[in-house]
């Protein structure tokens, strides 16, 4: 999870560490998938956000999951669930523009 990697790696709470820690949290997110795929067993969670059906068929086709789990939770659950987070309480209308994006971008499998 990109956000829990940023927040270990700025040693700030989860979704506290600004955007000034996003391509240090993408290196080393790519360092553990790679780790992870030269592992001879054992299960990972990978989760990723791609809206669009392309962005998903690239991941699986980067990863080849067992399995995709797909969280498409409705947009007014979403925002209920942001303004009810205390750790986004300062941050809660970056995150409902986020999920309202993901929601515009959103495609179905063909």
């Amino acid at each position: 999870d990109l956000d829990e990697i940023k927040a270990e790696l700025s040693g700030l709470e989860m979704y506290q560490a600004g955007d000034e820690w996003l391509h240090t949290a993408l290196v080393e997110r790519n360092r553990r998938l790679r780790e992870l795929s030269e592992m001879s067993s054992g299960v990972a969670w990978f989760i990723v956000q791609a809206p669009s059906a392309e962005e998903r068929r690239w991941w699986r086709n980067k990863l080849h999951p067992k399995e995709i789990i797909l969280l498409d939770v409705p947009l007014d659950e979403c925002i209920r669930r942001l303004e009810n987070d205390d750790r986004r309480i300062d941050q809660v209308e970056k995150f409902c523009e986020l999920a309202r994006k993901w929601w515009r971008e959103y495609t179905m499998e063909e």
